[in-house]
């Protein structure tokens, strides 16, 4: 699919770093990073076993107690995403993972950037687990300063947090014993900014806040509030590629940026707990950008898009490209329906299919209301839902029209829209209908506009909290 993002991120204003929550630590070149488990490489995406040439070395994979993962191509998520990234300024690593499927989509996945104010998630993760490896609960201390490193990004309390754990030599046995790889500090640190990650190494660590073997219920519980709580103004980045996925749940982020001689570094962390879907990290780390808000407009842009794409696998995980939409024609019959009275005319709406009326009951107006075949009794049939999740009632209408049965033209406009996620988007939202409003859709988003009908329908969906918009394919239209 092309690129989705059709509207900018309001610009982000640039405070003294010291504000930031993301200055902390030396411009200096990157760290080596943890190397007890680097990731291991890319499986193939075959059931058969690797042959003894392509046979990792035993330093190379992870403990026995980890499950193995597989990491594919962003392309292999959708094709397209590994030339997108490609093709924007500066370095990038980019990485999709699924913690209950141990499945990894990345694109330069291994190559190490700044952690910047992301190596808090580290330090949360660490205290979350030294406590809990010794049963015992978070102090009111630990509480507070987890609570301003994570939710405010406050680097005293960050430093604070470094201290507790007992500095770079604490936190290099706890990258090396329960880390994947790819994540450390500067051999001798006395400050968590001296940090570097891996895409795959970042999400890896991070996706083992859904690891029961790793922190328990209650510190989970604890880790996924504070990431949902981060300061409105540092609420950005990888979270947009759950903008779009209705997949509903709780979203986390994380956010660091920090700037060189070279340009900003920006990196960004998400992860969502939906209430339909498994779990899911999203990291996109970043170097070199001329500009702070370009470069989180950017990874915005990249992250919407495998959202998307990984929602649609969600739907249909052997589909490479949108499916094709369904088309569904309501075939009405009043017979067996309870029947209102009412005063029904044909619809005055944008092109409906023929035979469309509303009509004014007693219990206010139902606008989606069609007439039967010819032969049929002069009632309109009114449905208050698409297919089996519909009420229809009948109602009498004098010298009713009977339409045409052939099925709609491409320029007519369905009743109800079902998004690629299985959101079903209903027509008609009168109380905001001086905005332009079509569809009204779950998770407060709107569709913007007629639906291009076509082989592969799209529809354009709005988010009025962050002021964002972006076409989306539809599944099935109902007519």
């Amino acid at each position: 699919m092309p690129g989705r993002l059709l509207a900018a991120l309001p610009a982000v204003p640039l405070l003294a770093c010291a504000l930031l929550g993301a200055c902390s630590g030396p411009a200096a070149a990157l760290p080596p990073v943890s190397t007890a488990n680097p990731p291991v490489a890319a499986a193939p995406r075959t059931s058969a076993p690797p042959t003894s040439a392509g046979t990792a070395p035993d330093s190379a994979r992870p403990p026995a107690s980890k499950p193995a993962f597989q990491v594919d191509s962003l392309d292999a998520l959708e094709s397209g995403l590994d030339g997108r990234l490609d093709a924007l300024p500066g370095e990038w690593g980019f990485a999709v993972y699924l913690p209950t499927s141990q499945h990894v989509y990345a694109r330069n996945g291994t190559q190490p950037f700044l952690m910047a104010s992301t190596a808090k998630l580290v330090l949360m993760l660490a205290l979350l687990h030294e406590r809990a490896a010794a049963s015992q609960p978070l102090s009111d201390s630990d509480l507070e300063l987890l609570q301003q490193m994570i939710d405010y990004s406050d680097n005293d309390a960050a430093d604070a947090i470094w201290a507790r754990l007992g500095g770079e030599a604490k936190l290099k046995a706890f990258l090396d014993t329960e880390s994947r790889g790819g994540i450390g500090f500067e051999p001798g640190s006395f400050a968590w900014g001296d940090g570097s990650a891996t895409a795959i190494g970042m999400a890896l660590l991070v996706g083992r806040v859904y690891d029961a073997a790793f922190i328990d219920t209650a510190f989970r519980r604890l880790a996924i509030d504070l990431l949902s709580s981060v300061s409105s103004d540092q609420a950005w980045g990888a979270s947009a590629a759950f903008r779009f996925s209705g997949a509903g749940g709780t979203v986390g982020v994380k956010n660091g940026w920090y700037p060189t001689e070279s340009g900003w570094n920006v990196a960004s962390v998400a992860l969502a707990l939906g209430e339909s879907n498994e779990p899911a990290v999203v990291v996109a780390f970043t170097s070199g950008q001329a500009d702070l808000g370009e470069a989180i407009s950017m990874i915005e842009g990249i992250a919407v898009d495998a959202g998307i794409a990984l929602a649609e696998s969600r739907t249909d995980p052997s589909a490479g490209a949108s499916p094709a939409t369904t088309i569904r024609v309501f075939a009405p019959t009043p017979l067996g329906l309870p029947v209102l009275n009412g005063v029904c005319e044909e619809s005055a709406e944008p092109p409906l299919r023929a035979g469309a009326y509303q009509c004014a009951l007693g219990e206010g107006t139902i606008e989606r209301c069609f007439a039967p075949a010819e032969g049929s009794p002069d009632m309109v049939v009114c449905r208050t839902g698409p297919g089996n999740r519909s009420r229809s009632v009948a109602v009498p209408v004098s010298g009713l029209t009977h339409p045409d049965p052939s099925p709609p033209g491409p320029d007519t406009q369905p009743s109800f829209v079902e998004l690629f996620d299985g959101r079903v988007c209903e027509r008609g939202d009168p109380a905001a209908g001086d905005r332009g409003i079509s569809y009204q859709c779950p998770g407060d988003q709107f569709i913007h506009g007629p639906v291009v009908v076509g082989r592969r329908s799209l529809a354009y969906l709005f988010d009025p909290a962050t002021g964002t918009g972006l076409e989306v394919p539809v599944l099935t239209l109902w007519y």
